[in-house]
């Protein structure tokens, strides 16, 4: 069995150009997408993995952006612009492939977050759950979280979970890094 890789990473001026193609025909089997795979005979096969650091960008004053996808089944009010990748990924992905994210963490108790759930606990067994807390890993000060997906599995009653409680100093990784010198 031959192994397949790419890699398609996405500048901010490609994303709104490539999300408009996705998402706008959404029910067309056919589309044409940089991130569809095929084999060598013109067949979708699907992703062994999916990884995404979406964009996260709330409905609540981006109208405009969220308007075209009134009508897609993922589309529900005070929703999250990131919640449309997790669906793509279902869609991009095979069976039994692993969709990891990095997303901010209120999907997990948000009202808007509703649709988001079901669909997780639908279509995946949750492998593991990473929840950063009041720790921004990243320079915007998101609460984030990462999650791994396992896509049509049966229902994971162990998943590996770690949640931070205590937000670390500056110092943290440097220190960190000491100890392991």
């Amino acid at each position: 069995m031959r192994s397949h890789s790419v890699q398609y990473i996405l500048t901010d001026s490609e994303d709104k150009e490539l999300l408009s193609g996705i998402w706008n025909d959404h029910h067309n089997d056919s589309l044409k997408s940089p991130l569809r795979y095929s084999d060598e005979d013109g067949n979708f096969i699907g992703f062994d993995i999916v990884i995404a650091n979406p964009p996260y960008i709330g409905q609540k004053g981006n109208k405009e952006l969220f308007e075209p996808f009134v009508k897609h089944p993922a589309f529900e009010k005070k929703m999250d612009y990131w919640y449309f990748f997790l669906n793509k990924s279902f869609e991009l992905s095979k069976d039994s492939a692993v969709n990891t994210f990095i997303t901010p963490n209120y999907w997990i108790t948000a009202q808007g977050g509703k649709k988001i759930r079901k669909h997780i606990i639908d279509n995946y067994s949750i492998v593991e759950y990473i929840n950063f807390n009041d720790n921004a890993i990243f320079a915007a000060g998101v609460h984030t979280n990462i999650f791994t997906l396992k896509k049509n599995e049966k229902p994971n009653q162990n998943i590996k979970t770690t949640i931070y409680q205590n937000k670390y100093n500056k110092d943290f990784l440097k220190n960190q890094h000491k100890e392991l010198n």
